[in-house]
């Protein structure tokens, strides 16, 4: 690692998915009118530094990869840096782990008086219940957040979708104990 970046392959016309020990993990890159919350990539580290190990199957954030990119080296190499924009590393089971300061969590919906049809509800923009415990948070702990801090990553594991909730730990405003 230098200048606290890490390297890593990106193939540019495949971004979006990933074979990991015979398991397919595919990434939803345009699942949400929502543009902040559209463009997860998946990239492998090949140079990195203590929490991040050669080879883990990295969810980042989209800006990184693309052609002209100042992080591009040369074919799907990219020197990014090892910061708050690597959001998870996705195990051999397609769990991820949180890095670099970030919380996973699940959106938390809104009560309503009357039952509502799942397209018909809405979700908490401030606040999500943490699934991995970490950075002095508890799993199923309830954090508060700035409004629209977290960030919704969806992806497949063997044809299964799963939902996840990205929230770095400096949006964190509170919390229920």
């Amino acid at each position: 690692m230098v200048n606290n970046k890490i390297l890593v392959s990106c193939n540019l016309e495949q971004k979006d998915f990933v074979e990991i020990g015979g398991n397919m993990l595919k990434i939803a890159n345009a699942y949400n009118p929502n543009f902040r919350e559209k463009s997860p990539v998946i990239s492998k580290a090949e140079e990195t530094n203590g929490e991040i190990v050669k080879g883990d199957i990295l969810i980042c954030h989209h800006n990184h990869f693309y052609g002209s990119s100042p992080f591009w080296l040369v074919d799907d190499l990219f020197s990014i840096p090892c910061n708050k924009t690597i959001f998870a590393i996705i195990d051999k089971e397609g769990n991820p782990k949180p890095v670099n300061g970030n919380i996973i969590g699940e959106r938390l919906y809104q009560d309503t008086k009357i039952e509502q049809p799942p397209e018909f509800r809405k979700h908490y923009i401030d606040r999500v219940k943490v699934l991995i415990a970490g950075y002095g948070y508890a799993k199923g702990q309830l954090i508060f957040t700035k409004p629209y801090a977290p960030y919704q990553i969806c992806y497949t594991w063997n044809m299964i979708e799963r939902r996840i909730v990205k929230v770095d730990k400096e949006m964190v405003i509170g919390q229920e104990n």
